[in-house]
């Protein structure tokens, strides 16, 4: 079964509101997908997952799944996995952490259609 093994710890790195974070401890997470832990290292910085910050989009997607979401900028970054396989970790992670079935699938569409300029 996928599942964290341990809560997100991060600090704000951008003190006017950037939207970068600094992981401040190892985040472990454990996928049926990949063979392997995967950790994401502390020291790490992520965006949280590159929501456009249109009103709607946020609000509905936004801040929702911030560990899934550093997990997979950290598979974007290291290249461990194929994007495929990356962005199907990403929507594996969201089920594990309760998001909605249509904010999973939602992400992972938009993370297909428009993540490829980040790998």
């Amino acid at each position: 079964m996928a599942r964290f093994l341990n809560r997100l710890r991060v600090e704000e790195v951008d003190s006017e509101g950037g939207g970068r974070w600094r992981v401040l401890a190892p985040l472990l997470y454990e996928s049926d997908i990949v063979p392997h832990l995967i950790v994401v290292p502390e020291g790490f910085v992520t965006d949280f997952g590159s929501v456009p910050r249109l009103p709607f989009a946020y609000a509905w997607f936004g801040n929702i799944a911030q560990a899934p979401a550093s997990v997979h900028d950290w598979l974007y970054s290291v290249h461990r996995t194929s994007r495929a396989g990356a962005d199907a970790i990403l929507r594996e992670a969201m089920a594990a952490t309760g998001v909605s079935w249509i904010q999973r699938w939602a992400w992972w569409l938009g993370v297909r259609l428009f993540g490829g300029r980040h790998w």
